[in-house]
């Protein structure tokens, strides 16, 4: 009986995980590796944060970050500022979206940058490029909702010089807060320009909302899933044999 009792209350509380608004993943994960890819899926951007290599200093003519859109293929800053990375270190970011405003809010290393979004969008599809020799950026430890989303999206100018990670199922009628960190890194002089940047690329693409049989199950609700059915077979496991005996 007491061992009924423990089991009733786990399946009770995983039951309770699994219906909270973090217990399942609404979102699917994937790449995308060139440019052309990138172009045959999106349909239209309603709002672009970025943060790239410019001077690397501060006072200059040129900015590191920013938040842009696309106007009938023009680039149209909406806002930015300047900031300074520091080789192979891990800078934090909070991109912030609120539905019942439609403001959008990017933070980076204690700078914040406010926009609005300019249309609705179903998807997130974070751009990592590294064109310098010996550089590599790498954008990781992402979370969406509180949700680890266990993927990045790496560029390696000795390598894959560009990568798309795709996050499919938002909707600009929800709230939604993303986290990470950027890191950049070199060997030699600093790269300049854009030789290493990210774009955090929200929009719409051709292929429509996320259906529900596209949804990836957060592996930890799958897992409390799985204990409480295996739990409910060794109980009627345990039950046929006391009946035999």
């Amino acid at each position: 009986m007491k061992t009924c009792h423990t089991f009733v209350t786990l399946s009770l509380a995983a039951l309770g995980l699994m219906a909270s608004p973090h217990a399942a993943s609404a979102y699917s994960l994937s790449h995308l590796d060139t440019d052309t890819d990138y172009n045959a899926l999106i349909d239209k951007l309603s709002f672009v944060p970025e943060g790239r290599i410019g001077s690397n200093s501060i006072g200059g003519t040129t900015y590191e970050l920013d938040i842009h859109d696309i106007v009938n293929n023009n680039f149209v800053i909406l806002d930015r500022d300047e900031f300074v990375w520091s080789n192979g270190t891990a800078t934090p970011f909070t991109l912030a979206y609120q539905a019942a405003t439609q403001n959008v809010s990017y933070t980076v290393g204690g700078k914040t940058l406010t926009s609005t979004a300019t249309g609705p969008f179903t998807d997130i599809l974070i751009r990592t490029r590294a064109t310098k020799p010996n550089s590599k950026i790498e954008v990781d430890n992402l979370f969406l909702n509180g949700l680890a989303l266990n993927n990045s999206s790496v560029a390696d100018a000795n390598g894959d010089s560009l990568d798309y990670l795709r996050i499919r199922g938002l909707s600009d009628k929800t709230d939604f807060l993303l986290t990470g960190q950027s890191i950049m890194s070199w060997l030699g002089a600093t790269p300049s320009q854009s030789q290493l940047a990210y774009q955090i690329k929200v929009g719409t693409t051709v292929e429509g909302p996320l259906s529900e049989s596209e949804s990836v199950p957060e592996p930890a609700s799958m897992s409390l899933f799985s204990l409480i059915v295996g739990g409910i077979a060794w109980m009627r496991s345990g039950r046929r044999s006391k009946q035999k005996a």
